[in-house]
């Protein structure tokens, strides 16, 4: 596996948490929508310019949480549909990961809340403006130690150097 993989991660929702680097560096931003200009338009413009920036290899996308409303199933469906139809009409691999999966791996627990991703995150080192940030973060990590077979990077339970500096 060679070291120059770059990693494009999105934790899509009302506002996106976005992480893109290699190993290294990292920097991560929460996407909010203006009033101007709608989330998917500003996502898929910062993607574009992350991807062109890094050289994108692969972008891994944090499943939403399961929707309450048909509304909210249907439009989360749609966004996943059309973060997947980005990446791939721009040559990168793409593939979801879900939200327990994330959980369970960055903090040991599927069931933790949004507030413990948030402390995780920045007990790793990192400032992350809300939980999606916070789920892109992880997921960023999570991609990272399945490209480098690194399990104890992913340890919330041990003190160890982070290999990935955040570029905030």
């Amino acid at each position: 596996m060679s070291t120059q993989t770059r990693l494009l991660t999105v934790s899509p929702g009302k506002s996106f948490g976005i992480a893109a680097g290699g190993w290294g560096a990292m920097m991560s931003a929460t996407i909010e929508p203006h009033h101007s200009e709608g989330v998917e338009d500003m996502l898929f413009r910062c993607l574009d310019d992350l991807a062109k920036a890094i050289h994108a290899s692969k972008l891994l996308i944090a499943m939403p949480k399961r929707q309450t409303t048909p509304e909210g199933r249907r439009s989360a469906k749609e966004m996943h549909k059309a973060i997947v139809a980005w990446a791939r009409s721009r040559g990168i691999a793409c593939c979801g990961v879900r939200t327990p999966d994330i959980r369970k791996r960055f903090v040991i627990n599927g069931k933790a809340s949004d507030e413990r991703m948030i402390f995780e995150a920045e007990r790793r080192g990192f400032a992350p403006a809300s939980a999606a940030e916070a789920y892109a973060i992880a997921t960023f990590h999570i991609g990272l130690a399945d490209e480098y077979d690194e399990s104890e990077f992913l340890s919330p339970l041990e003190d160890f150097p982070a290999p990935i500096v955040p570029l905030h």
